[in-house]
């Protein structure tokens, strides 16, 4: 008996074994016979015992109740998860199906006997000390650090990312108490009884089994039994909420009224942003206060999107991996242009200009699409298939022309007794500093037929001063509630108008007047608005404005009362086209600079 025991042992300290029959014998013995003190929890159905081998390696034997089995369960739990291995879902590693004939008195406390077969149900996997996430979950204000949640956010969704596109399955029973934190904090998903294997043509089935967790299920699965992927994600959702805010509440959704449910969600995000920037503020030493509020914001976003009653507008794991691949890009490349910048201004101060200063401000568009750079450059930019790529602008060209405006600048009247302070550098440049935004800037334009420079700020402010009469035209805020980055600004010289885009959480895009007086016109969402707007671009002749968000670009009318006419087909759900430009020579054509690395050519037919 030793020596069998000994060869399973054996076959068990190899992680790569396909999960085995183990016999019951073999489970009493390094259970201790299933004593009390090797419990290590006990759920409605079941009872989990610590397993010790000799070898000292522990493994997690979970025993099923007799009288409440169901075999169905069973026999779903085994055949899903035979063959399943991810870091991010917890390793099957054996079951046990036997039956042993039994007396059972019958009924309980008469005297009297029977003689039955009891079915022994049991399930082996590797063991996770650090118990559930629903012992790890609270507020901001104690337990986990956000890095470590962020952590298990993308943990989770890589897992259930497998769990989706490599083994067909879902989850259906997706929470807290399913999900095991390891002693790395690395999450696990586990209990996969209830889980559904679909067929790889097959997307969605109707059940009238509608088994799972209140608060976590789907509220087209509770309702109507309907079962999809979108389930899952439904449920991801709420748990990402849980860790972000120790709570699974979150503003209702209300159908008939698209405008009030937006408001709902944008106050629930800033809220949850107010506290962890809080967190971050109090934190002594805490270095990465805006790299962590960008991801405390995607998540957020992320969250309600995933939580949305209308399934088809849910991401998939495939989209949530790439929001929040993609904002990690984002932060990390701009403080590498941060770093950069520091560097260009150092060299800038030691650099003389020439006297002669360019003033081709409207051929920079041009320029950007026609302009060859070095090898360096091209080098960086990735083909994609089915579009022309064209090399990125030569920055050197981009300074020249700011270097002109500013000389022009330096040689106009002195500041009126506004809150601009203008301070010249010799034969250089020239510094406006503007006083009142007190957050940083994130966007810019300059109207071409006045003296005007457009800056949109991190807070929600716009603000218009003239360069050469160095006075303010006019500082607005965007939003009467919450304070959404203004990530981009963009004059509409024949109609006297700008436009605006706001960042994640408001998605909106805002038109002024800017004559006789600045005035709002409108404001309409884009699609993905949670994501924010990345750029705008005007057309050169015809009523259009092209917006990006999340992947997405769309063509708008402001002749059609700003009707969305075109959407142009995404490339990936977190591919951000960060800049858009039209062509001047041919305004059919447009380019797109993206997150990717790559420039894309793009035509209005």
């Amino acid at each position: 008996m030793w020596s069998v025991h000994g060869e399973l042992e054996k076959k068990l300290q190899d992680s790569n074994a396909t999960p085995m029959s183990l016999p019951l014998e073999f489970l009493e013995d390094i259970t201790c016979d299933f004593s009390t003190e090797s419990v290590l929890g006990e759920g409605g159905y079941v009872i989990v015992y610590k397993g010790v081998l000799r070898s000292g390696k522990i493994i997690a034997v979970k025993k099923l109740f007799e009288m409440r089995l169901k075999e169905e369960t069973f026999h779903n739990e085994v055949s899903n998860l035979m063959g399943i291995k991810h870091q991010n879902v917890v390793q099957f590693i054996g079951y046990c199906a036997e039956s042993r004939w039994e007396a059972i008195e019958t009924p309980s406390g008469s005297g009297k006997h029977v003689l039955a077969e009891i079915p022994k149900r049991l399930l082996c996997f590797e063991y996770i000390s650090n118990k559930s996430l629903e012992k790890h979950i609270s507020d901001e204000s104690l337990g986990l650090e956000w890095n470590m949640r962020y952590k298990i956010i993308k943990g989770i969704c890589s897992g259930m990312h497998f769990l989706h596109d490599a083994c067909h399955i879902v989850h259906l029973d997706l929470k807290p108490e399913n999900i095991l934190i390891d002693s790395t904090m690395t999450p696990k998903i586990a209990d996969f009884g209830l889980s559904r294997i679909f067929g790889e043509q097959e997307s969605r089935i109707v059940t009238d089994n509608r088994a799972g967790t209140c608060g976590y299920m789907a509220p087209e699965y509770l309702i109507r039994g309907v079962v999809s992927n979108k389930a899952d994600i439904f449920s991801v959702g709420v748990i990402v909420i849980e860790i972000i805010t120790g709570h699974r509440d979150y503003p209702y959704f209300q159908q008939d009224n698209p405008h009030s449910t937006a408001a709902s969600l944008q106050q629930f995000t800033e809220k949850v942003l107010l506290s962890w920037r809080n967190k971050f503020i109090s934190t002594p030493n805490y270095k990465s206060t805006e790299r962590s509020i960008r991801q405390v914001r995607q998540c957020i976003c992320i969250a309600l999107e995933c939580v949305d009653p209308g399934m088809e507008k849910r991401p998939t794991p495939k989209d949530i991996l790439e929001m929040l691949n993609g904002v990690d890009k984002m932060v990390a490349n701009d403080e590498l242009q941060s770093d950069m910048h520091c560097k260009d201004m150092l060299q800038a101060l030691n650099t003389t200009v020439s006297n002669d200063p360019t003033s081709q401000n409207r051929s920079i568009t041009n320029d950007m699409l026609n302009k060859e750079t070095d090898s360096k450059l091209v080098a960086n930019v990735k083909s994609v298939e089915g579009l022309s790529l064209t090399p990125l602008p030569e920055s050197n060209k981009i300074s020249e022309i700011v270097k002109g405006w500013a000389e022009k600048a330096s040689s106009k009247p002195q500041p009126t007794s506004d809150t601009t302070i203008v301070q010249a550098i010799p034969a250089l440049t020239q510094i406006i500093s503007r006083e009142i935004p007190k957050k940083r800037m994130v966007s810019l334009d300059v109207n071409l037929t006045e003296s005007w420079i457009a800056t949109g700020h991190e807070d929600g402010y716009i603000d218009i001063c003239d360069y050469i009469m160095q006075k303010s035209i006019c500082f607005i805020k965007t939003e009467e509630h919450g304070y959404f980055p203004v990530n981009t600004i963009k004059f509409i010289e024949r109609k006297q108008w700008f436009i605006v885009g706001l960042g994640p959480g408001s998605g909106k895009i805002y038109v002024y007047n800017y004559k006789p007086e600045v005035q709002k016109i409108t404001s309409f969402r884009v699609k993905r608005y949670f994501l924010g707007i990345n750029s705008l671009a005007v057309h050169p002749t015809q009523p259009y404005v092209l917006s990006s968000c999340s992947g997405y670009i769309q063509l708008w009318d402001w002749d059609k009362n700003w009707e969305c006419i075109k959407t142009f087909k995404k490339l990936s759900y977190f591919g951000f086209e960060l800049e858009l430009a039209f062509n001047p020579k041919d305004a059919n054509i447009f380019a797109s600079a993206s997150e990717d690395n790559t420039v894309k050519l793009w035509s209005l037919d």
